[in-house]
């Protein structure tokens, strides 16, 4: 098992996706949350955030030739779930607009 956390926008999202092996293929599952403390670990009062949309990529020698696979959106809570076709692979985290407050004195 192989975790990794990726921060966007300033810390205000921590997405965090783990490996599960299974013989040839493996299941990339994950969740996106509100890390308010940045310590890249979901405590009490931070919420899961749904509509984020999870893009996953072939990885390419450079990001110019990767290959698009497919795509999620997490869910109410968080999670999100993938298995793509061929590895490795680049892992895109979208924010739709409208989805993220900057504001620091406000939630979003």
């Amino acid at each position: 098992m192989r975790g990794h956390t990726i921060y966007n926008r300033s810390n205000l999202y921590l997405l965090f996706f783990i490996f599960l092996a299974n013989g040839l293929s493996a299941q990339i599952v994950g969740k996106v949350f509100r890390d308010y403390n940045s310590d890249g670990i979901q405590q009490a009062g931070e919420p899961g955030r749904g509509g984020i949309i999870v893009n996953f990529y072939k990885d390419g020698v450079s990001p110019a030739t990767d290959v698009f696979l497919g795509s999620t959106t997490s869910s109410a809570t968080g999670a999100y779930s993938y298995t793509p076709a061929s590895y490795p692979v680049r892992i895109e985290f979208i924010i739709p607009n409208g989805l993220c407050n900057l504001s620091p004195g406000q939630d979003f």
